[in-house]
């Protein structure tokens, strides 16, 4: 069962690395039409980071 869980956390590790990769790639999907300076709220809890 562990190994199981094991395999699937580095399968999913690998799998974001990738999206990241393609990400630098692709600038243009990192462009945002709004400033980065504002804080970002965590669905009402208040809990939030300024960016």
């Amino acid at each position: 069962m562990l190994d199981r869980v094991g395999g699937a956390l580095v399968d999913e590790r690998e799998r974001l690395e990738l999206k990241a990769i393609e990400m630098l790639k692709e600038p243009k999907r990192l462009v945002q039409p709004e400033p980065v300076d504002h804080a970002w709220w965590d669905d009402g809890s208040g809990v939030y980071s300024i960016g």
